[in-house]
């Protein structure tokens, strides 16, 4: 819970400083040495679709997509991982 809070005011503060309703593109690197590259997209006042990729398998893997949203008049924030593009068998990825 803790990670996602952080990941959301993390995204949500740098596309906050986009004052239009306009879509921003954010890098980043978190705690564990994923490389996030998401754009978010301001669809409404306090409320912000995201979509993009991490490196979660290292630089040179296919990166996972990730889509998902930040609703700051709910207090919500929902991010989500697609299907894994490595050939290594794993379907899901734990970041805790």
């Amino acid at each position: 819970m803790r990670k996602r809070l952080q990941l959301l005011a993390t995204v949500l503060v740098l596309a906050a400083a986009t004052p239009t309703m306009a879509q921003t593109v954010v890098c980043f690197t978190d705690a564990f040495g994923f490389n996030y590259l998401i754009d978010v997209n301001r669809t409404a006042p306090k409320y912000w679709e995201i979509s993009g990729s991490i490196e979660l398998d290292g630089p040179g893997f296919p990166a996972w997509p990730i889509s998902g949203y930040g609703d700051m008049a709910n207090n919500d924030f929902f991010m989500t991982w697609g299907p894994n593009p490595s050939p290594d068998g794993c379907v899901t990825a734990v970041d805790a």
